[in-house]
């Protein structure tokens, strides 16, 4: 085989081919996680806003304690359901909607995800969050809707209050009713490190892995020799076997690291950190394989 007018020898062509390999998988990866990307954007529909805003004289009662939600790596709009019982005074009648006041999504370290959707522009709005309580047949039960529309967040942990302006407690307090809402977001970079991670970290791991064994073996060896010893190694069953497991334990990693975590992605140092873990796993699965090498 000649390269720019050189001939390559079996061990220029393995290489040439190592890197052809992780050129593909790069290039289909990325397209594989386009796909898992945009099957995980959230397309649920937001209630429209109610013209009522005000929760004077009305009591409520069986508030739930706490929202939560979590769009994992997807974005979109995505709703959190919950019901409460709200009594009027007597002889009047209830509303058939009323909104709610919803604070600002704040992340743990107090940067704002994005602001209250307003009334005047609804939930088609690019970003924000609303909530909206609407009376359930002519019961006393109102389904709470909580409508959140991310379409570009940090990954990260953030919290919202809701609020009942004017609305009392059944002991007839008069302090506020808020519930608190938490919302997770995982880094859109989740599904890239599967699709386009597992294989050129695995053949990393097993290549740092395969040097560090040759060297010890072989204190002498010259660079031109060190990618001989390596192409007989890794193209062996022995190498066969150590990329079979690196890939295991790269894929566990990503699993219970990346995949597992609410909030991955945040800080941005995480990343970095599951890559190096990653690639520790596939050196340190190729270990016991590549050491039963005889070259």
């Amino acid at each position: 085989m000649k390269v720019f007018g050189k001939d390559i020898n079996a061990t220029g062509k393995f290489w040439i081919g190592i890197l052809a390999v992780i050129s593909v998988t790069l290039g289909a990866g990325w397209l594989f996680g386009q796909l898992i990307i945009n099957s995980a954007q959230q397309n649920q529909e937001c209630i429209k806003p109610a013209s009522l805003d005000s929760w004077q004289g009305l009591r409520v009662s069986s508030v739930p304690s706490g929202l939560q939600s979590s769009f994992g790596y997807g974005r979109g709009t995505q709703i959190i359901e919950s019901t409460i019982t709200v009594e009027g005074q007597r002889g009047a009648d209830l509303p058939e909607s009323i909104t709610l006041f919803a604070s600002p999504l704040i992340g743990s370290g107090g940067s704002v995800a994005f602001q209250p959707l307003s009334n005047a522009v609804g939930p088609a709005a690019n970003q924000g969050i609303s909530a909206v309580a609407t009376r359930i047949s002519s019961s006393s039960m109102y389904g709470l809707e909580v409508c959140i529309i991310a379409s570009d967040v940090a990954p990260g942990s953030y919290t919202s209050q809701l609020m009942f302006p004017g609305a009392t407690l059944p002991a007839g307090n008069v302090l506020p009713v808020m519930v608190p809402v938490t919302v997770t977001f995982k880094s859109e970079a989740v599904p890239y490190l599967l699709t386009m991670g597992v294989v050129p970290l695995s053949l990393l791991g097993m290549i740092y892995c395969t040097v560090i064994l040759l060297r010890r073996r072989h204190s002498d060896v010259t660079m031109g020799q060190l990618f001989e010893y390596l192409h007989k190694a890794l193209w062996s069953i022995n190498g066969v076997i150590a990329f079979i497991l690196s890939i295991g334990a790269v894929f566990a990693v990503w699993n219970l690291q990346c995949y597992r975590s609410l909030t991955w992605g945040s800080p941005w140092t995480t990343t970095l950190v599951t890559l190096v873990t990653m690639a520790s796993a596939a050196a340190g699965a190729s270990t016991v394989p590549m050491g039963l090498s005889k070259d």
